[in-house]
């Protein structure tokens, strides 16, 4: 009798954790959707989603190389947030550049954001691999 509870109590956990990674797949899922399309905000929200249960499923998720893969798209995405950054704040230092009529400085400014755009993408996006 303690034998059949075990097993069923097993088999519980093992349908659960199941369960977790699938439904940590499909957050996985749109947060690489959200990253294509450069929407960060939805992006965390999935992303955070995903790696909790990835991490609440410890070793079924790591060694399905799920979650590494996920935290691997995380690090892509910060890149990106990055050079959206970087770029961002050129464009202001070129505002106040012309504001000032200093033009030259307003011109490297905008070089230097034009630079870094293309990294940049749509919003900070990347693609989904």
């Amino acid at each position: 009798d303690k034998l059949s509870y075990g097993l069923t109590r097993l088999e519980q956990v093992v349908r659960h954790e199941i369960s977790q990674i699938g439904i940590a797949r499909g957050f996985h899922r749109q947060a690489e959707t959200a990253a294509a399309k450069g929407d960060l905000d939805t992006f965390r929200k999935f992303f955070e989603q995903a790696d909790q249960l990835y991490e609440s499923c410890g070793a079924a998720a790591t060694g399905l190389e799920m979650h590494p893969a996920l935290l691997e798209l995380e690090q892509r995405v910060a890149v990106h947030e990055n050079q959206l950054r970087d770029m961002n704040g050129a464009i202001k230092k070129a505002e106040v550049a012309i504001e000032a009529d200093d033009l030259e400085v307003a011109a490297e400014r905008v070089a230097h954001a034009l630079r870094v755009a293309p990294g940049a993408g749509p919003a900070g996006g990347v693609r989904a691999e």
